[in-house]
């Protein structure tokens, strides 16, 4: 989450714009990771939820397969 703190956050906000008066994202932007678990960890899915627009949890990811 630390990664995520000091990286994604500071990428997202000069790539999708960030207005500090509203606190909000200037576009809508969607998070989604893979399924390293440190990734399915109860406390990252929170931490996504409280700090990015909108993020496809663990349970919405599709499946793996093997082609």
């Amino acid at each position: 989450m630390e990664m995520l703190e000091e990286e994604l956050i500071p990428w997202a906000k000069e790539t999708f714009g960030w207005d500090d008066e509203t606190e909000e994202y200037e576009e809508e932007w969607t998070f989604q990771q893979d399924s390293a678990p440190s990734h399915r960890a109860k406390e990252t899915q929170t931490w996504l939820r409280e700090n990015v627009p909108d993020f496809i949890n663990n349970k919405e990811w599709p499946p793996y397969s093997r082609i």
